[in-house]
């Protein structure tokens, strides 16, 4: 019964290596050939289903309800075209259903004609279909399909109620019914084109037009176009909106700014960047005057104080020469003075400064920066100022005591950092417009601070000073809001330049990432005393204070020497140090016991744990220092 125009076997062949199941029928209705993929798919095997009516594999619901689909469910192809689809449903040997698109092929051979039909699962389409139907009418917008004639195929119920037509009174009419009719004869390509043939236009562009209502109205629209592809042929999915209040809202704010007096806003724009910029740095010197003046005040605190003030002066001196020529900093002629140095030291700076403010509103600020130090070419003032801006405004949008988050990481050539805040946030319509100058948030008497004022202005031009750029993001009014700085780190045109400046800066910070000392002591004042030590001679130090704290640090610090105390609050020294033994990463790491325990039987259990030298409290700081050295 096969075809005798070929060799049976290659058309055999043919029909196991097609990509979809195959079912060859002869005009009886009885299965003469399947390939694996129909065996596959219905789940019978091939000796089950050769020889078979075909009927077997149609559901029975379907063969009373569709008189001819008993046997013409495969067969009788040839009433119809070559490959022709038929969506309908095939029938499992395990009893479940699925939709399948069959295409019907006649062969005619000397023993009569058969027929070949090619099956397809079409469940997961189908599936897609209906989710794409259902985000279409769930979109916030007016959507409208249509093909490439220019006929409405799909329509969501923002569509009805934008132009005000029922579903069925729009689906096959022409879009053009939409359309103005002093438009049609104005704009040629308006009439075919209002919204098909997107092909000829970007993806999503937006046109200001004007929609007609059914009621004759008019009205102005933004349409966005989306060029969609299908077996079907070519559609246009556009996205409708009204922006009847957009409209009337830019020319309200347009005669606006023209009744402004230029010279109002030159001096208001003085007064207020100056203001403004001067608080932050006078906060901190203020603080480390009252330092100075404690009674008591020991050494260390008092050369803090005063390398506080140094710096938050030398930042003061650095504003007032730009805020006395405003115009310079608003048009972005402000001259950066590049250099070196870590990151670490930028957020340093930048916390000292709004510091003061976070703890009077009893914020928590919790920090966030890599362990490995990140170099950088900025404006170290400038880049402070970009940080401590954006801390002083979370703090100070922030109505209730709640957490601030600052963190900076690498990101390829790039340096990103958040600050997250659970503030007053940011209504939607104003998250483009918090960088323009003199915006404000909400101006309304019931927000004391009155808005965002100028320093997100400067924000934005002095981090694009820095080829980088800054966003805002939020949820909505009362839901806070983040803002993210990235700007490129403007080191790699240095990495190979032999630069002297950038060679000294890469190997302190090549000396300090190599150098990173784990401290585990439940003594405080002892941790951070012995911490101030190795600082000082270039160590790279992190403090924790037990000893399950000690075992989570050490695999996200990976030292390369821990200084351990022996007795903790949770589990002993001589533990930590089997766990970390324990581990490959730590198997030969340097441990050195600084503890008050110095018996021989003390000593031993320390080798016995693994531990390279037992110091007794109080340990001499150079002799510390010298078996790190020799340890790294």
């Amino acid at each position: 019964m096969l075809p005798t125009s070929q060799p049976e076997e290659t058309f055999r062949l043919i029909v196991e290596a097609a990509p979809n199941a195959i079912v060859v029928i002869d005009e009886s209705g009885r299965i003469v050939l399947v390939n694996s993929q129909t065996e596959k798919l219905f789940g019978y095997s091939r000796d089950e289903l050769i020889g078979q009516a075909v009927e077997l594999l149609v559901p029975a619901r379907f063969r009373h309800t569709h008189p001819g689909l008993r046997r013409a469910f495969f067969v009788d192809a040839r009433a119809r075209p070559m490959g022709a689809g038929r969506d309908l449903f095939g029938l499992r040997k395990d009893g479940s259903e699925f939709p399948v698109e069959i295409g019907l092929n006649p062969i005619r051979t000397e023993h009569g004609v058969l027929v070949l039909s090619a099956i397809v699962d079409i469940t997961e389409r189908l599936r897609a279909d209906r989710r794409f139907r259902l985000a279409i009418e769930s979109a916030p917008s007016g959507m409208v399909m249509v093909d490439h004639h220019g006929k409405i195929v799909l329509v969501n119920s923002q569509a009805e109620n934008l132009f005000g037509y029922g579903r069925e009174e729009l689906i096959g009419q022409s879009v053009e019914m939409l359309v103005p009719e002093r438009f049609q004869h104005k704009h040629p390509a308006y009439r075919a084109g209002f919204f098909s043939h997107p092909e000829s236009r970007p993806m999503g562009a937006g046109r200001d037009l004007y929609g007609q209502r059914k009621d004759g109205s008019e009205f102005p629209i933004e349409i966005g176009l989306n060029p969609i592809e299908t077996e079907e042929g070519m559609f246009a999915l556009s996205a409708i909106v009204d922006i009847t209040d957009r409209k009337r809202l830019e020319r309200e704010l347009h005669l606006h700014v023209q009744d402004l007096a230029a010279a109002d806003r030159q001096k208001d724009e003085f007064l207020a960047m100056l203001a403004h910029e001067l608080r932050n740095p006078l906060a901190p010197i203020r603080n480390a005057l009252q330092i100075l003046d404690m009674p008591g005040a020991d050494e260390r605190n008092q050369k803090r104080a005063k390398d506080m003030m140094r710096r938050q002066l030398h930042h003061l001196v650095r504003l007032v020469d730009d805020l006395l020529d405003v115009s310079r900093i608003i048009t972005g002629r402000v001259e950066l003075r590049k250099e070196h140095f870590e990151l670490s030291a930028a957020v340093t700076r930048a916390v000292e400064t709004a510091e003061p403010m976070i703890d009077a509103r009893g914020h928590q600020l919790i920090v966030s920066v890599p362990d490995e130090p990140i170099l950088v070419h900025a404006d170290l003032v400038r880049l402070s100022q970009v940080i401590s801006n954006l801390l002083t405004n979370a703090a100070k949008y922030t109505s209730k005591a709640s957490q601030i988050w600052l963190s900076a990481q690498r990101e390829g050539s790039d340096v990103v950092i958040r600050i997250k805040d659970q503030g007053i946030g940011i209504a939607p319509a104003m998250l483009g417009r918090v960088f323009d100058l003199f915006v404000q948030a909400d101006a309304s008497p019931s927000r004391a601070q009155g808005g965002l004022g100028i320093g997100l202005t400067l924000v934005r031009r002095l981090i694009e000073l820095h080829g980088g750029s800054v966003t805002a993001t939020s949820d909505g009014l009362e839901r806070g809001s983040e803002f993210v700085v990235r700007f490129p780190t403007g080191t790699s045109a240095l990495e190979s330049s032999g630069d002297p400046q950038y060679q000294f800066a890469r190997m302190r910070q090549a000396e300090t990432a190599e150098r990173r000392v784990l401290i585990i002591d439940d003594n405080v004042d002892a941790a951070e005393s012995i911490a101030i030590l190795l600082e000082a001679s270039g160590f790279a130090v992190r403090c924790v204070f037990d000893g399950i704290s000690a075992l989570s640090a050490a695999t996200a610090y990976k030292p390369n020497v821990f200084v351990l105390d022996i007795g903790l609050p949770d589990i002993t020294g001589y533990e930590v140090a089997k766990r970390l033994r324990a581990q490959p990463e730590f198997a030969r790491t340097p441990i050195v016991a600084v503890t008050g325990y110095g018996q021989e039987s003390d000593r031993q259990q320390s080798r016995e744990a693994g531990i390279n030298h037992h110091l007794t409290k109080p340990v001499d700081p150079d002799a510390l220092r010298n078996i790190l050295t020799a340890a790294i």
